[in-house]
């Protein structure tokens, strides 16, 4: 197997692709970290506009009286929504909001202007705004801007301060930063990604979806579905391998099948002649001896019987090509079926509608229903009544036939229709029985083109379930 081909490839690819999308992305939402440097891509432009908002507070400032400050903040305040204040650098509130400056904030001044003393240079009016920093102080919790501003009181000699801009939001209201591109480009990796992984998935998931389809075909004794599988991964060699199980499927049981009639073909003669020994030898035998002959002749009526069984399975199970399907009415066919198998210990009760017609082989159905009602009477005949119901659905009739018997235990449901499956209790002289009465069910319907289900029924009995496609 070429390695470009390999499934494996494909997927590792795929992933390392969407790795490295993701990677920058969160590169991306690193850099908007508040403890990154304000120099940095992502934090230039909200460090921009910080300085711009300042700039603006500062000449309202150096044009306004002292005593109008903190309406000027307020102004500002109210304009951005965040909360302006100018500290000094204690970290004392001067003109603003009187707000608890909380220690995480405080320290951070202190910090920035003990950097500015030991570097022993007291930087000149035209050489200012040259500290900032951003943090987030949890008691309360709030997100801070802070900026150096220098401010001019009366006369004095201008001295530094810091700008601080307080907010609940991690955004600030837009200022500190703006999360709409944000919001814009995660979008965009995320439609990225669905943009390149979703065809391999699609792939992937409805190559599964044909298989699992594929074996539910065969599971139900259907070989004739094949995949279409053109591809040279893993998953198009494993639908290959399934197309070849199925026909070797199909092979070994067609050739058992054909073996099975061919046997009791071949026993059919032999046994016909005993037969008719054993009559001939009837009449010439002593009175004391017949019920020795009787005994033979049961165990012979046996075989021929298992023999016609064998028959008829191996019939049943025909090439579609060979079957001509053709509208057939059912109650017709039921009728027919109840003439035939005339019952005195059973009650059998027909709920079908005189005109519903079915799509299928007529005497493959018949044999089919047949079998149903010869199984009711020999395992439930004395339980209750035998009922035939059909109904439909949409493009679909589905016969049933009930029974009131104790039914079977649940785990070998599944089993019923297998060739020569029997239940332990079904194995008697008594009620007969070679196990192929379900499975030649099960084949003629399925040649029919239909399915064939059974289950127990509440409180008790028991239940087959024919469908097949209504004629319309």
């Amino acid at each position: 197997m070429k390695l470009r081909s390999s499934l494996f490839t494909k997927i590792i690819l795929w992933m390392l692709l969407n790795l490295l999308i993701l990677s920058i992305v969160l590169f991306g939402v690193f850099n908007i970290h508040f403890k990154l440097n304000q120099d940095s891509l992502l934090r230039s432009q909200s460090s921009k506009q910080l300085k711009t908002v300042r700039h603006l507070i500062s000449y309202d400032l150096e044009n306004a009286n002292q005593k109008d400050w903190d309406n000027i903040l307020k102004r500002y305040s109210e304009l951005y929504e965040v909360d302006f204040m100018i500290v000094d650098i204690k970290g004392e509130v001067s003109f603003g909001r009187i707000f608890k400056i909380p220690a995480q904030v405080r320290e951070e001044i202190l910090n920035l202007n003990n950097r500015n003393e030991r570097s022993g240079i007291e930087p000149p009016p035209e050489l200012r705004f040259k500290s900032e920093f951003t943090i987030r102080s949890s008691e309360p919790t709030l997100y801070w801007m802070g900026i150096d501003i220098f401010i001019n009181e009366s006369d004095k000699k201008p001295v530094i301060a810091y700008l601080l801009a307080a907010s609940k939001s991690l955004s600030g209201n837009g200022l500190f930063f703006d999360p709409f591109p944000w919001i814009i480009l995660i979008g965009f990796i995320v439609f990225l990604s669905i943009i390149l992984w979703l065809p391999l998935a699609r792939r992937i998931t409805r190559q599964i979806t044909e298989m699992t389809k594929a074996t539910e075909h065969i599971a139900k004794g259907k070989f004739d579905y094949k995949l279409n599988q053109n591809k040279n991964d893993e998953i198009g060699r494993l639908g290959k391998a399934i197309n070849v199980m199925s026909s070797q499927i199909s092979g070994y049981i067609k050739g058992q099948k054909r073996f099975l009639g061919d046997v009791a073909h071949e026993l059919t003669s032999p046994i016909a002649r005993i037969q008719l020994g054993l009559a001939i030898l009837e009449n010439k035998i002593s009175e004391s001896s017949k019920s020795n002959l009787q005994d033979v002749t049961e165990d012979v009526r046996q075989l021929s019987e298992l023999v016609n069984e064998l028959l008829l399975f191996s019939k049943a199970e025909i090439s579609p090509g060979q079957i001509k399907l053709q509208p057939v009415n059912i109650k017709e066919v039921l009728d027919r079926i109840l003439e035939r198998e005339v019952s005195k210990t059973s009650e059998i009760i027909a709920h079908i509608e005189p005109n519903l017609m079915v799509v299928a082989e007529p005497e493959l159905l018949a044999r089919a229903l047949s079998n149903l009602l010869r199984n009711a009477i020999r395992y439930a005949g004395s339980d209750g009544p035998i009922e035939f119901l059909a109904t439909t659905k949409e493009d679909k009739v589905f016969i049933e036939v009930r029974d009131s018997g104790p039914g079977v235990p649940d785990h070998l449901i599944d089993q019923l229709f297998e060739p020569f499956f029997r239940p332990e209790s079904a194995r008697t002289r008594e009620t007969g029985g070679v196990g192929l009465g379900l499975a030649i069910v099960k084949t003629c319907v399925q040649s029919c083109q239909g399915s064939v289900r059974a289950e127990n029924l509440s409180p008790k009995g028991f239940m087959v379930q024919i469908s097949l496609n209504k004629f319309s």
